[in-house]
Protein backbone atom coordinates (compact mmCIF):
# COMPACT_ATOMS: atom_id res chain seq x y z
CA UNK A 1 0.00 0.00 0.00
CA UNK A 2 1.12 3.49 -0.88
CA UNK A 3 2.58 5.50 2.28
CA UNK A 4 2.89 8.83 3.63
CA UNK A 5 6.12 10.58 3.08
CA UNK A 6 6.43 13.90 4.40
CA UNK A 7 8.60 16.99 3.00
CA UNK A 8 12.18 16.33 3.31
CA UNK A 9 13.79 19.87 2.08
CA UNK A 10 12.90 22.74 2.99
CA UNK A 11 11.21 23.79 -0.74
CA UNK A 12 8.84 20.83 -0.68
CA UNK A 13 8.34 22.00 3.22
CA UNK A 14 7.30 25.49 1.84
CA UNK A 15 4.88 23.78 -0.49
CA UNK A 16 3.37 21.34 1.66
CA UNK A 17 2.79 24.70 3.76
CA UNK A 18 1.15 26.45 0.74
CA UNK A 19 -0.94 23.86 -0.05
CA UNK A 20 -2.31 23.55 3.65
CA UNK A 21 -2.77 27.67 3.07
CA UNK A 22 -4.65 27.33 -0.09
CA UNK A 23 -7.09 24.79 1.02
CA UNK A 24 -7.91 26.62 4.43
CA UNK A 25 -8.61 29.43 2.39
CA UNK A 26 -11.24 27.66 -0.25
CA UNK A 27 -12.59 26.10 3.07
CA UNK A 28 -15.37 27.24 5.74
CA UNK A 29 -13.03 26.87 8.97
CA UNK A 30 -15.74 24.61 10.36
CA UNK A 31 -15.10 22.14 8.19
CA UNK A 32 -11.41 21.80 8.90
CA UNK A 33 -9.22 18.91 9.89
CA UNK A 34 -7.73 20.86 12.71
CA UNK A 35 -8.42 23.61 15.11
CA UNK A 36 -8.37 26.69 14.07
CA UNK A 37 -5.31 27.52 15.95
CA UNK A 38 -3.64 24.78 13.47
CA UNK A 39 -4.51 27.09 10.71
CA UNK A 40 -3.18 29.99 11.94
CA UNK A 41 0.23 28.13 12.60
CA UNK A 42 0.29 26.98 9.23
CA UNK A 43 -0.38 30.15 7.58
CA UNK A 44 2.13 31.92 9.74
CA UNK A 45 4.94 28.56 9.57
CA UNK A 46 4.21 29.55 5.42
CA UNK A 47 4.92 33.15 5.77
CA UNK A 48 7.86 32.37 7.88
CA UNK A 49 9.85 29.64 6.17
CA UNK A 50 8.98 31.63 2.43
CA UNK A 51 10.71 34.92 3.86
CA UNK A 52 13.57 32.94 5.67
CA UNK A 53 14.00 31.33 1.70
CA UNK A 54 14.25 33.97 0.40
CA UNK A 55 16.34 35.73 2.38
CA UNK A 56 18.58 32.99 2.20
CA UNK A 57 18.79 33.03 -1.46
CA UNK A 58 19.35 36.91 -1.62
CA UNK A 59 22.50 36.45 1.03
CA UNK A 60 23.86 33.15 -0.83
CA UNK A 61 23.73 35.50 -4.56
CA UNK A 62 25.29 38.45 -2.45
CA UNK A 63 27.96 35.72 -1.40
CA UNK A 64 28.51 34.13 -4.31
CA UNK A 65 29.05 38.01 -6.22
CA UNK A 66 31.07 38.78 -3.61
CA UNK A 67 33.46 35.80 -3.93
CA UNK A 68 33.69 36.38 -8.11
CA UNK A 69 34.84 39.41 -7.55
CA UNK A 70 37.46 38.76 -4.81
CA UNK A 71 39.21 35.95 -6.60
CA UNK A 72 39.07 38.88 -10.09
CA UNK A 73 41.02 41.50 -7.74
CA UNK A 74 43.24 38.86 -6.76
CA UNK A 75 43.71 38.12 -10.08
CA UNK A 76 44.87 41.23 -11.18
CA UNK A 77 46.79 41.78 -8.02
CA UNK A 78 48.22 38.80 -8.77
CA UNK A 79 49.44 39.36 -11.90
CA UNK A 80 50.45 43.08 -11.50
CA UNK A 81 52.43 41.87 -8.73
CA UNK A 82 54.47 39.43 -10.84
CA UNK A 83 54.74 42.26 -13.64
CA UNK A 84 56.61 44.32 -10.76
CA UNK A 85 58.42 41.46 -10.17
CA UNK A 86 59.55 41.08 -13.93
CA UNK A 87 60.28 44.09 -14.30
CA UNK A 88 62.65 44.54 -11.81
CA UNK A 89 64.34 41.66 -12.66
CA UNK A 90 64.74 42.69 -16.11
CA UNK A 91 66.13 45.98 -14.69
CA UNK A 92 68.59 43.78 -12.82
CA UNK A 93 69.53 41.60 -15.62
CA UNK A 94 70.29 45.26 -18.02
CA UNK A 95 72.54 46.97 -14.67
CA UNK A 96 69.85 49.05 -14.63
CA UNK A 97 69.38 47.80 -11.05
CA UNK A 98 71.45 46.40 -8.58
CA UNK A 99 71.29 42.46 -7.96
CA UNK A 100 71.47 43.40 -3.98
CA UNK A 101 68.00 45.25 -4.49
CA UNK A 102 66.34 42.43 -4.49
CA UNK A 103 66.53 41.71 -0.63
CA UNK A 104 64.36 45.29 -0.21
CA UNK A 105 61.65 42.97 -1.32
CA UNK A 106 62.10 40.26 0.20
CA UNK A 107 63.43 38.13 -2.64
CA UNK A 108 67.01 36.12 -2.57
CA UNK A 109 69.12 37.86 -4.16
CA UNK A 110 69.65 35.45 -7.12
CA UNK A 111 65.75 35.19 -7.33
CA UNK A 112 65.50 35.91 -11.18
CA UNK A 113 62.16 34.23 -11.06
CA UNK A 114 58.96 35.24 -9.76
CA UNK A 115 57.31 33.59 -5.80
CA UNK A 116 54.77 31.74 -6.38
CA UNK A 117 51.35 33.25 -5.87
CA UNK A 118 49.18 30.85 -5.24
CA UNK A 119 46.50 32.01 -2.38
CA UNK A 120 45.05 35.07 -1.10
CA UNK A 121 47.88 35.01 1.58
CA UNK A 122 50.85 34.81 -0.85
CA UNK A 123 48.78 37.32 -2.92
CA UNK A 124 48.91 39.85 -0.19
CA UNK A 125 52.11 39.21 1.18
CA UNK A 126 53.75 39.88 -2.24
CA UNK A 127 52.44 43.07 -3.17
CA UNK A 128 52.85 44.19 0.29
CA UNK A 129 56.60 43.13 -0.33
CA UNK A 130 56.88 45.00 -3.42
CA UNK A 131 55.22 48.15 -2.13
CA UNK A 132 57.11 48.50 0.92
CA UNK A 133 60.25 47.32 -0.67
CA UNK A 134 60.19 49.98 -2.94
CA UNK A 135 59.38 52.32 -0.15
CA UNK A 136 62.76 51.24 1.30
CA UNK A 137 64.85 51.06 -1.43
CA UNK A 138 63.87 54.91 -2.08
CA UNK A 139 64.17 55.82 1.11
CA UNK A 140 68.09 53.93 1.45
CA UNK A 141 69.13 55.35 -2.02
CA UNK A 142 68.08 58.61 -2.13
CA UNK A 143 69.61 60.22 -5.23
CA UNK A 144 70.60 57.02 -6.85
CA UNK A 145 67.55 55.75 -6.62
CA UNK A 146 65.93 54.51 -9.69
CA UNK A 147 61.40 54.08 -9.82
CA UNK A 148 60.23 50.59 -11.17
CA UNK A 149 57.62 51.28 -13.58
CA UNK A 150 55.29 49.30 -15.96
CA UNK A 151 53.85 48.55 -13.57
CA UNK A 152 54.92 50.73 -11.06
CA UNK A 153 54.72 50.08 -7.05
CA UNK A 154 51.73 52.97 -6.94
CA UNK A 155 49.82 50.44 -9.47
CA UNK A 156 50.33 47.48 -7.64
CA UNK A 157 49.31 49.71 -4.31
CA UNK A 158 45.98 50.31 -6.22
CA UNK A 159 44.63 46.89 -6.92
CA UNK A 160 45.89 45.63 -3.67
CA UNK A 161 43.38 47.66 -1.99
CA UNK A 162 40.90 47.52 -4.12
CA UNK A 163 41.27 43.36 -3.78
CA UNK A 164 41.83 43.99 0.25
CA UNK A 165 38.28 46.04 0.16
CA UNK A 166 36.27 43.53 -1.90
CA UNK A 167 37.63 40.55 0.41
CA UNK A 168 36.77 42.37 3.76
CA UNK A 169 32.90 42.78 1.72
CA UNK A 170 33.22 38.87 0.90
CA UNK A 171 33.71 38.37 4.70
CA UNK A 172 30.73 40.26 5.23
CA UNK A 173 28.39 38.55 2.66
CA UNK A 174 29.87 35.29 3.70
CA UNK A 175 28.79 36.11 7.42
CA UNK A 176 25.69 37.03 6.57
CA UNK A 177 24.93 33.71 4.28
CA UNK A 178 25.82 31.66 7.75
CA UNK A 179 23.31 33.46 9.49
CA UNK A 180 20.68 33.28 6.92
CA UNK A 181 21.13 30.09 6.35
CA UNK A 182 20.93 29.50 10.28
CA UNK A 183 17.71 31.22 10.53
CA UNK A 184 15.71 28.19 8.26
CA UNK A 185 18.13 25.60 10.30
CA UNK A 186 16.13 26.82 13.64
CA UNK A 187 12.45 27.44 12.00
CA UNK A 188 12.86 23.63 10.43
CA UNK A 189 11.40 22.10 14.00
CA UNK A 190 8.37 24.50 13.85
CA UNK A 191 7.80 24.27 10.29
CA UNK A 192 7.89 20.29 10.67
CA UNK A 193 5.78 19.73 13.83
CA UNK A 194 2.82 22.35 11.63
CA UNK A 195 2.66 20.11 8.67
CA UNK A 196 3.47 16.94 10.91
CA UNK A 197 0.40 17.63 13.48
CA UNK A 198 -1.93 18.82 10.33
CA UNK A 199 -1.39 15.69 8.09
CA UNK A 200 -1.72 13.73 11.40
CA UNK A 201 -5.31 15.53 12.02
CA UNK A 202 -6.51 14.98 8.25
CA UNK A 203 -6.06 11.28 8.07
CA UNK A 204 -7.57 10.99 11.06
CA UNK A 205 -10.75 13.34 10.23
CA UNK A 206 -11.14 10.78 7.56
CA UNK A 207 -10.49 7.60 9.20
CA UNK A 208 -13.26 5.74 8.75
CA UNK A 209 -12.99 5.85 5.40
CA UNK A 210 -11.37 3.27 3.26
CA UNK A 211 -7.92 3.91 2.28
CA UNK A 212 -7.71 5.18 -1.28
CA UNK A 213 -10.81 7.28 -0.48
CA UNK A 214 -9.20 8.87 3.08
CA UNK A 215 -5.61 9.42 0.98
CA UNK A 216 -7.72 10.75 -2.08
CA UNK A 217 -9.20 13.56 0.42
CA UNK A 218 -5.87 14.10 1.88
CA UNK A 219 -4.16 14.87 -1.16
CA UNK A 220 -6.62 17.99 -1.40
CA UNK A 221 -4.81 19.16 1.64
CA UNK A 222 -0.98 18.77 0.06
CA UNK A 223 -0.76 14.89 2.21
CA UNK A 224 2.13 13.34 -0.14
CA UNK A 225 1.61 9.42 -0.77
CA UNK A 226 4.23 7.82 -2.52
CA UNK A 227 3.97 3.77 -3.95
CA UNK A 228 6.06 0.93 -2.33
CA UNK A 229 8.32 -0.69 -4.95
CA UNK A 230 6.26 -3.25 -7.02
CA UNK A 231 3.33 -1.59 -6.08
CA UNK A 232 0.47 -1.35 -9.04
CA UNK A 233 -0.13 2.48 -9.61
CA UNK A 234 -3.21 4.79 -7.83
CA UNK A 235 -4.27 8.00 -9.17
CA UNK A 236 -2.44 10.81 -7.49
CA UNK A 237 -0.23 8.72 -5.49
CA UNK A 238 3.59 9.08 -6.68
CA UNK A 239 5.80 6.46 -8.39
CA UNK A 240 8.09 4.91 -5.68
CA UNK A 241 10.94 6.81 -4.63
CA UNK A 242 14.42 6.08 -5.81
CA UNK A 243 17.28 4.62 -3.65
CA UNK A 244 18.24 7.60 -1.73
CA UNK A 245 15.76 10.14 -1.74
CA UNK A 246 14.39 8.83 1.69
CA UNK A 247 11.06 9.77 3.01
CA UNK A 248 8.84 7.52 5.58
CA UNK A 249 5.44 7.93 6.97
CA UNK A 250 6.87 9.45 9.74
CA UNK A 251 9.80 11.02 8.98
CA UNK A 252 10.63 14.56 7.42
CA UNK A 253 10.94 18.23 8.75
CA UNK A 254 10.45 17.81 11.91
CA UNK A 255 8.25 14.59 11.95
CA UNK A 256 8.47 12.01 14.86
CA UNK A 257 6.28 9.53 14.20
CA UNK A 258 2.85 8.92 12.14
CA UNK A 259 -0.12 8.61 14.50
CA UNK A 260 -2.81 7.17 11.83
CA UNK A 261 -2.43 4.26 9.69
CA UNK A 262 -1.81 5.85 5.68
CA UNK A 263 -2.52 2.49 3.95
Amino acid sequence: MPFRMLPNTDASSLAALRELKRKQGTTPIADWPFIEAQGIENVACFTLLDKEIGERESAEALRSGATALTEAAMNRTQQITSHFIQTLNNGIDRAALKREDRAFYSLGLDQGDVPAMTSAADVLQWANNVIQGEARRAAAQGAAYKAVTFPSAAEVQTELTAFEDLRAAQGTAATAAITEAQDVENIRPRIGLAIHESWDAIEYKNRRLDAPARRAIAREWGVIYVSRPGEAPEAGVDPAPTEGTGGTSGTGSGGTGSGIPTT
